[in-house]
């Protein structure tokens, strides 16, 4: 998905319609669910409260590709 993403932003500035910069994060890695059970409430609002934690913090926002 985020090539396709970049893909865009890269086709956005050749048109000449506007220089675009993608950034992104992703959840760490050592981020643990609190069951292995689908769509737990518990742990869907978890994985929302680390995404926005994450997300808060511009350190952690990559500009290239991985």
């Amino acid at each position: 998905m985020l090539r396709h993403l970049y893909a865009k932003a890269k086709l956005t500035k050749a048109l000449n319609h506007g220089d675009v910069e993608v950034r992104w994060v992703a959840i760490p890695p050592n981020w643990k669910p609190l069951n292995d059970a689908f769509f737990d409430q518990a742990t869907m609002r978890n994985l929302s409260d680390e995404g926005k934690r994450v997300g808060a913090d511009t350190n952690s926002w990559m500009t290239t590709a991985p």
